[in-house]
């Protein structure tokens, strides 16, 4: 079976669980199993000649027990029945659907949490109490026990929403069990390349922060800082004879009432006529 992060796992069991509790132990071991499994099998090296000790499971353990007399073991698989009949159907599918699909799933999704199954085995408890739905289990001892049962199951769906919903609490139970409190969040980086081809903009924000030129440059004082104004500046002086710079034209130059008409100035023979009044 599939045991992915084995090692954060079996730490975070040993870590929660009381030292003396056998079916911890057995999940830590083989939990631990897994993992040095995985590591020979990364180096190429074979089975290991050390066996490691695991724990039995609970059901041999209560029946080996010499604690238990004759009388206590046929309680003891009584009471077994009675929880198959009621239950069995839940809780095998409430196993199959952890170890078959969730435990596949999870090298891809991360890690498993326990309240979206928690919270939907409490709803549709709380919805089939509250509409009156039968459990669809009749426990009647008479001379015809144990076929007797099978006859007085039903309705069939009233039945499969209550084992349903045992399912829901045996998948919690079990993602409580296996330390998948113990793995990190965001144990899976998200894809980097979208489905379309295109690559995926994916911010580091360590190295952004790394990056940042003013990191650890807090501002000492609370006001925000004045923007900076510049100082006036002296004006040029003037240039001397009269305060204007002279035109570029000299026909041009001059304003008032004896400055030229430019209507009556001769654009096409202008440079002409400077030439020839020119004394030098």
């Amino acid at each position: 079976m599939i045991h992915p992060w084995a090692t954060e796992r079996a730490a975070w069991i040993n870590a929660h669980s009381d030292p003396e509790a056998a079916s911890a132990r057995r999940r830590s071991g083989i939990l631990n199993r897994a993992d040095r499994q995985r590591e020979r099998a990364g180096t190429g090296v074979g089975v290991s000649a050390a066996q490691d000790e695991i724990p039995s499971p609970l059901w041999r353990r209560t029946l080996r027990s010499e604690k238990l007399g004759m009388f206590q073991e046929s309680l003891v698989v009584v009471a077994a029945a009675v929880g198959a009949y009621c239950i069995g159907a839940g809780v095998a599918l409430g196993v199959g659907a952890y170890r078959v699909v969730l435990l596949r799933i999870s090298t891809r999704i991360g890690r498993l949490w326990l309240w979206p199954w928690a919270l939907a085995a409490v709803l549709l408890m709380t919805a089939l109490v509250l509409l009156d739905v039968p459990t669809g289990i009749g426990l009647h001892l008479d001379r015809h026990f144990p076929v007797s049962l099978f006859s007085r199951l039903g309705p069939w769906w009233a039945w499969m929403l209550w084992q349903l919903a045992v399912a829901f609490v045996v998948i919690a139970w079990q993602i409580r069990v296996w330390g998948w409190a113990g793995v990190q969040r965001g144990v899976i980086e998200p894809p980097k390349q979208n489905k379309d081809g295109s690559w995926r903009v994916v911010v580091d924000k360590n190295k952004a922060a790394a990056l940042n030129p003013y990191r650890g440059q807090a501002s000492t004082s609370a006001e925000p800082m004045a923007a900076e104004v510049p100082e006036p500046t002296a004006p040029e002086p003037e240039p001397a004879g009269g305060g204007q710079l002279p035109a570029r034209n000299p026909a041009l130059a001059g304003s008032g009432p004896d400055a030229p008409d430019l209507g009556d100035v001769d654009f096409d023979n202008f440079e002409k006529r400077i030439d020839d009044e020119d004394p030098a």
